[in-house]
């Protein structure tokens, strides 16, 4: 593909450098609110004013740096946790089956891996096992399509993977099987006019995955501080947590949201394409 990239996009901006300084931002709140008990406002702008150029520099590259690390985390935990608990955007979608979080099948060391999620995670699991179910949250990033877009989707998979020599109707399992790799790869080639807005999907929804993540730590960090204290009758510590808990679910229901439309737009762009799967010309109706 001819496409000309900047050395820094959309994605680094804010999948990694926003988050990053987010998180020292954030650091910087909270060490002010454990040593003082409350948050003073004037000393911490005179903390984090950019007075001097020599800041900048170090600043940029310790957000940048720091929000790489923090996106990869939330990859193998967030978005790991996301698919375990409800499979892949493209498959719930198409109404295939999933066996679950625990899984009927899975092996001891597969289940203890989800347990240590869990717990890492739990600020956002106890919020989705409770408040999404009682209020059906969970339908707002989770709804599978209706009948006619999945009939069409599936025979344009069908016809777009047969012209590469193979039947996906001969696999047994399908989830298994990463149908929507080649969908979105075929795409995004043959959509030029598509691929910005696939691009600001992927950013938003990393954006909000590690923002989710940010706030994930940092409730943990108040809740251990409180323990630490004994400071359980603190309305301060109490009211904190809750909203940094809160708050983690609210971006963890937006990275799905997100992840979603990023699936739910390569499938459209699959249907909008001309007849023949492997043409780059896009359908036009026929008028009347």
């Amino acid at each position: 593909m001819n496409i000309k990239q900047n050395p820094f996009g959309l994605y680094d901006f804010l999948g990694y450098f926003i988050p990053g300084a987010i998180c020292i931002y954030s650091i910087v709140f909270i060490n002010d609110f454990l040593t003082n008990g409350q948050i003073d406002v004037e000393r911490i702008k005179s903390f984090i004013d950019f007075k001097t150029a020599a800041f900048y520099l170090p600043f940029i590259l310790a957000s940048y740096l720091l929000g790489h690390f923090l996106s990869y985390i939330s990859s193998i935990s967030i978005e790991k946790y996301s698919i375990w608990k409800y499979s892949f955007p493209s498959k719930y979608l198409l109404k295939i089956p999933h066996d679950g979080f625990w899984g009927a099948k899975k092996r001891k060391t597969q289940k203890i891996w989800r347990i240590l999620i869990v717990i890492f995670i739990f600020p956002v699991y106890l919020f989705d096992i409770t408040v999404a179910n009682i209020f059906k949250l969970k339908r707002i990033y989770t709804k599978e399509l209706d009948e006619l877009l999945i009939r069409l989707i599936i025979n344009k998979k069908r016809a777009l993977i047969s012209r590469m020599g193979e039947n996906i109707e001969l696999f047994e399992d399908i989830q298994k099987i990463d149908f929507f790799r080649i969908i979105l790869h075929y795409a995004f080639e043959h959509s030029k006019q598509h691929q910005a807005k696939l691009q600001n999907y992927v950013a938003l929804y990393g954006f909000s995955r590690t923002i989710c993540l940010i706030q994930i730590i940092m409730t943990w960090v108040m809740f251990i501080c409180m323990c630490y204290k004994n400071e359980f009758q603190n309305w301060n510590y109490i009211l904190s947590i809750c909203i940094l808990a809160f708050s983690a679910y609210i971006f963890f229901m937006s990275f799905m949201k997100f992840y979603r439309r990023y699936t739910l737009e390569g499938f459209m762009i699959l249907l909008i394409l001309d007849q023949n799967p492997l043409s780059p010309q896009p359908f036009v109706p026929a008028e009347g």
